[in-house]
């Protein structure tokens, strides 16, 4: 599996005061970074994972 198979974006979070990293196929997994760059680095590194699907 490819990283280019998902939709990844980064929105800014007040509460927290970061930038969140989300993909929208996985609403669950998120990244949270100080920079915009960082967020989106750090959720593209969370999936995919050659982890078992059952």
């Amino acid at each position: 599996m490819s990283v280019d198979h998902y939709t990844y974006r980064v929105a800014w979070s007040p509460e927290d005061g970061v930038h969140v990293g989300l993909c929208a196929e996985f609403p669950s997994l998120s990244w949270l970074a100080s920079t915009p760059e960082a967020a989106l680095k750090g959720i593209g590194k969370l999936w995919p994972k050659p982890w078992p699907i059952c």
